[in-house]
């Protein structure tokens, strides 16, 4: 007869503790969880809620349960909210440690703000922190002043505050103090004594970029979640100490709408931020059940595999409300996709073989390599630029297209080489276009606007205001991923890639950065554009991107933008995929050796060929350009 299981549930602290007469089977299958250990005083097995469901379908268990003190019964300004958004706060009020994966630009802030304001007004803490990349700094001080009017304190700068100001600020009601993840871990002293004899709820958004557990700013926000942070006295690390025992992190909150960004050791942060010490002290443990941690036959430790994720989805379900796109179709603009399949002529494709085989013994020897070298990734990188290069044209008349409709579009693509030869040849047919039409080239098409990844943050987003104030048909040309996160492209309802991204949460980004939710821009549905040439290096590396995206999806759920389906059913490759991840070197290495290595002995001997003469003859049209729609 199964062991019955007595559960007494504590939502405040994020623990189940587990009473039942000994059984060594019991208690084996029970210690075999990450993060499950046993408690010597209470005599009872301490386990994260998270995997109550688990132990649940494995034993009998009698459960009893212990909520936390809730805010107000009625939830600020719930009337402005979507339906979705009220369950969310109230899910977060209801769990001290608590992960809110609305999908991007779905809600998750003002969803944030709602919680903690409830929590203001029942008297249940005394101020908020919330840690964010530096990017959405300006985000948060907007939302929180058009939802609650209240004011976000920055802290910028490595410069510690005077302790009269310190104490100033303790003296402000309703204080929201905000700090970019990049600083966080300098700036722990001046929140040590912020949050000291206090009760405080910390709000990690995009939570995911705590992934590196031995970072500084991982471990920062981990004692900030267990109301542990270290006050560090002058510059001397000997004499710090921790704030007072009075001191307690009430909740500890993640954002996020890409939890697992490409492998399941990701998460492991996540947990821990939660629920400190979910997974255990160490990630070993975590990473021998749920990564496929394991020693290779050269002796090193390896982690970077997925095992059991039919079981780290349950368990990361119990401690989140995710929200997709399509579950908020209702509230949202629907978007669409067009996948663009470009033809180039027979004589430009044969130069494009030709400079894969110039690179052939390049990459035959970063086979055997243990990690590719800079000239291997140069390799790659050029043969993306070559295909990127014969997109231009198509995306010159898409992009004129939409322009002279009146609608407002970005231009996005990985390489800064890509977005810049994208200028030159946007610039050259605005001055072409002026002297047919007799008017100035500013009056032919409105733009560009360049705000490449190679540009400062502060410049770029100066760019991005004036392309926002721009008149209808404006372009605006961006490095996805350093126009990602944060940033509102809204505006925008039509953007064009020359080449994907190559992580699928940064794929996603793209398209997540026009959706407009709550900013009033614009109901039309979004267009989102991809141009892609078949039979090129990187069909190989999209399958690895979608073999990255389905694996994301065996934790995190089904992929319901429905880009993986999109991609999979155009039966066609993308362009430019390459980054300095290096699978994605890889993926790339394994394509050449397949279709390029294996037949070079049958080839005919030709010169290597200079990226140059790839523009000899470019005869790359809108009417020689395949448009895939779905």
């Amino acid at each position: 007869m199964a062991v019955l299981i007595t559960a007494h549930v504590d939502r405040a602290g994020g623990w189940a503790s587990l009473r039942f007469p000994y059984d060594l089977a019991t208690k084996d299958a029970i210690k075999a969880y990450p993060g499950a250990r046993w408690d010597p005083d209470t005599k009872t097995w301490l386990v994260p809620l998270d995997l109550l469901p688990i132990i649940q379908r494995q034993f009998r268990v009698v459960v009893i349960e212990k909520r936390i003190e809730s805010g107000s019964s009625e939830l600020p300004f719930s009337d402005r909210l979507k339906p979705y958004q009220v369950e969310g706060a109230q899910r977060m009020i209801a769990n001290a440690g608590f992960l809110l994966a609305f999908e991007p630009r779905v809600g998750k802030t003002p969803t944030a703000i709602a919680a903690a304001c409830s929590l203001f007004q029942a008297g249940a803490i005394d101020l908020v922190l919330v840690l964010y990349p530096n990017s959405v700094a300006a985000v948060w001080e907007r939302e929180l002043k058009v939802w609650a009017n209240l004011d976000l304190v920055r802290l910028a700068g490595m410069d510690p505050k005077l302790v009269a100001e310190i104490n100033a600020l303790r003296a402000v009601p309703y204080l929201v103090v905000g700090c970019h993840y990049e600083i966080l871990s300098k700036r722990e002293t001046d929140l040590a004594r912020l949050v000291d004899s206090r009760r405080y709820a910390v709000i990690a958004d995009e939570v995911h970029m705590l992934s590196n557990y031995k970072a500084g700013r991982t471990a920062t926000a981990r004692r900030l979640a267990a109301g542990d942070p270290i006050l560090i006295h002058g510059d001397i690390l000997e004499t710090s100490v921790r704030v007072d025992q009075s001191t307690r992190a009430v909740a500890h909150w993640g954002l996020t709408g890409t939890p697992m960004r490409n492998r399941p050791k990701n998460l492991y942060t996540v947990f821990d931020f939660l629920n400190p010490s979910s997974m255990g002290v160490k990630p070993w443990k975590f990473s021998i059940r749920y990564c496929d941690g394991h020693r290779d036959d050269a002796g090193h430790w390896y982690d970077k595999g997925s095992s059991n994720p039919e079981e780290l989805r349950e368990r990361l379900s119990g401690v989140w409300y995710r929200v997709t796109r399509k579950e908020a179709a209702p509230w949202l603009p629907r978007a669409q996709r067009h996948v663009i399949a470009c033809a180039v002529s027979a004589q430009n494709l044969k130069k494009y073989r030709r400079l894969e085989r110039a690179y052939a013994t390049t990459i035959g020897r970063a086979l055997d390599a243990e990690e590719p070298s800079a000239q291997d990734r140069e390799a790659i990188k050029q043969l993306a630029l070559a295909t990127s290069d014969a997109l231009i044209p198509t995306a010159l008349d898409r992009v004129r297209l939409h322009s002279e409709r009146g609608v407002k579009v970005v231009v996005f693509a990985h390489h800064h080489e890509s977005l810049k030869a994208f200028h030159a040849a946007f610039v050259a047919a605005c001055e072409a276009d002026s002297k047919n039409a007799g008017k100035p080239a500013e009056l032919c098409l409105p733009g560009p606007f360049l705000a490449g990844g190679w540009l400062e943050p502060t410049e770029r987003r100066s760019i991005i205001k004036r392309w926002q104030a721009a008149p209808a048909g404006a372009v605006l040309l961006a490095n996805g991923l350093s126009s990602g996160v944060g940033i509102d492209l809204a505006d925008a309802e039509v953007s064009v890639s020359l080449e994907p991204a190559w992580v699928p949460a940064d794929l996603q980004q793209r398209e997540d950065r026009l959706e407009d939710v709550h900013l009033g821009k614009g109901g039309a549905p979004r267009l989102h554009e991809y141009l892609m040439i078949p039979g090129t290096i990187t069909e190989a590396m999209l399958g690895v991107l979608l073999k990255k995206m389905r694996a994301i999806e065996d934790v995190v759920g089904v992929d319901t933008t429905g880009l993986t389906e999109d991609l999979r059913k155009a039966g066609v490759a993308g362009v430019g995929l390459q980054s300095t991840d290096r699978e994605t070197v890889r993926a790339a290495l394994n394509s050449l050796r397949d279709s390029i290595l294996s037949g070079t002995e049958n080839q005919d001997e030709e010169e290597p060929l200079d990226l140059e003469d790839w523009d000899d003859e470019q005869e790359t049209t809108s009417e020689s350009a395949e448009e895939i729609p779905f």
